[in-house]
């Protein structure tokens, strides 16, 4: 059903949409059109590709949470547990008696620790940024999602993805500002961002560094 071609460019992969009864020529010659803007997107990821980490689940591993550091405690029990000791020690218990690989286990434990912590920090902040604005949030959903960071629903059910817990607090902040403004403008006109500058003035630090960052966000 579209009507134009267009293309995007996704970890390294180069997708073409185009109109059904397009000929394999007019595509041809659009994306030749298109080859050094393609190129230049093929080369800005390669070099993301390059920067995100590469994460081992390994004893003693940094990883970050809203601008700070914790290092892996690995230990084993009964019961698969991860809880935060001494501040900055993130020990994660290993069931012995699951039978998934070692690192499988910490992942899953890793995931659904920052899962936790994004749901009780995102939710309050969400709550008081709405008392600011004077709107209500139905309700704080936490997700893992590929191409979103947040979302807001006409009925007032917003949705973060959890690993922006792995970007600076103020990143954060920003955007539970920018999907609460949603509950007074569902769209992006001046005034919605205007809405944006009141509960975080620094908006635009914070989104450009979310642009150019979001690729170490990652597990």
């Amino acid at each position: 059903r579209r009507r134009t071609m267009v293309v995007t460019v996704d970890e390294c992969e180069v997708v073409v949409a185009a109109p059904l009864r397009t000929s394999k020529r007019e595509i041809h010659a659009w994306i030749v059109e298109k080859q050094l803007w393609i190129r230049r997107k093929l080369k800005e990821q390669a070099i993301k590709a390059e920067e995100r980490p590469s994460r081992t689940y390994t004893d003693g591993e940094q990883w970050p949470i809203l601008g700070q550091h914790f290092s892996l405690y690995l230990g084993s029990g009964s019961r698969a547990d991860a809880a935060l000791v001494d501040g900055n020690l993130l020990k994660l218990t290993l069931s012995s008696r699951s039978r998934r690989p070692k690192q499988a286990q910490i992942r899953l434990l890793l995931q659904d620790w920052y899962k936790e912590q994004a749901h009780h920090y995102l939710e309050q902040r969400s709550h008081e940024m709405a008392e600011v604005l004077g709107v209500t949030i139905r309700s704080v959903k936490i997700r893992l999602t590929k191409s979103k960071w947040g979302h807001c629903t006409p009925d007032g059910v917003l949705q973060y993805n959890y690993l922006i817990m792995q970007a600076p607090k103020a990143v954060a902040d920003y955007l539970v500002a920018h999907e609460v403004s949603h509950r007074v403008h569902l769209n992006h006109s001046a005034a919605f961002w205007r809405t944006v500058a009141k509960l975080c003035p620094d908006h635009l630090i914070q989104r450009a560094w979310l642009r150019e960052h979001s690729h170490l966000l990652t597990f």
